[in-house]
């Protein structure tokens, strides 16, 4: 009945990791800024447990995201590991609440997307920075990016207040869910209960999510469908 203590070894980025993260746009250093790590070993519940979980393998990287810590001083730890089946675990995790909240630091957005994953948060937002210089064009000051856990998620009332706060008025909080039947299910939960107009990849782009929709397209293409 105690959160468990998830503590990770970091390793040096790289090659693979360039590569892997580089298929969607998302270059090292903004993860590092999204504090997103590579995980050399970690350990849970250290202090009864003295042996780590895992050790790096280049056919199992894990990397590791840094989602704050709770009122215990506890930190918030979310474990992903790409190339596991689906049928074993891909996610390890501490905590069930939105994520990215560190990285949304202004209290002037426009527009605060809402997206399905850490992975589709940090591909949006790293798209987004490549095209700030036409947010003037656009009468845009900032677009955020926060992400839901998993999209079964049921929004609390607090954090959609908290959203809410740190728009300017008349700015608007939008989803971009995965365009299937899951992703389709959370984008109406959240436009009936709080009125977040939902976004979807249109099915021509070969994609179903943001991280895919940058992975199969020319950029130019996937600037084009944000900017419109």
């Amino acid at each position: 009945h105690q959160k468990p203590v998830i503590e990770l070894v970091v390793r040096s980025w790289n090659e693979y990791d360039k590569d892997y993260w580089g298929r969607i746009g998302v270059p090292l250093q903004f993860l590092n800024i999204n504090f997103i790590y590579p995980v050399e070993q970690y350990y849970i519940n250290r202090n009864i447990n003295p042996e780590p979980k895992y050790f790096y393998n280049t056919n199992d990287p894990c990397y590791g995201y840094c989602l704050g810590q709770d009122r215990s001083g506890i930190y918030n730890i979310k474990l992903y590991f790409p190339n596991r089946l689906k049928s074993i675990t891909r996610f390890i995790t501490n905590c069930n609440h939105l994520e990215g909240i560190y990285n949304l630091d202004r209290n002037d957005y426009d527009i605060i997307v809402i997206t399905k994953s850490t992975k589709d948060r940090v591909s949006i937002g790293a798209a987004l920075k490549r095209l700030t210089s036409l947010y003037g064009e656009l009468g845009i000051n900032s677009i955020g990016v926060i992400n839901v856990p998993h999209e079964t998620y049921r929004l609390r009332q607090n954090e959609f207040d908290w959203l809410n706060g740190k728009l300017v008025n008349g700015g608007k909080i939008v989803s971009l869910m995965d365009n299937d039947s899951t992703g389709k299910h959370e984008a109406i939960w959240l436009r009936n209960n709080y009125h977040i107009i939902p976004l979807l990849i249109p099915n021509a782009y070969n994609a179903k999510d943001f991280a895919e929709l940058v992975a199969n397209n020319k950029f130019g293409d996937v600037s084009d469908l944000i900017i419109n």
